[in-house]
């Protein structure tokens, strides 16, 4: 096994909440949609560009 090579790579998890998410739906369940879909296509982004730079 000493001769064995592990490649290893480093993994980041990001979990988020959205605060307010009940009351955002009940008031505008569209508006509430399109803004979570673009804040996970900036978070999605944001993540490739980070892995790039690596």
């Amino acid at each position: 096994m000493p001769d064995d090579k592990v490649k290893r790579r480093l993994t980041t998890v990001l979990c988020a909440d959205v605060y307010g998410y009940s009351r955002l739906m009940e008031a505008d369940e569209a508006g509430t949609l399109e803004a979570l879909r673009r804040s996970r296509a900036a978070i999605a982004r944001l993540s490739s560009a980070m892995t790039a730079a690596s």
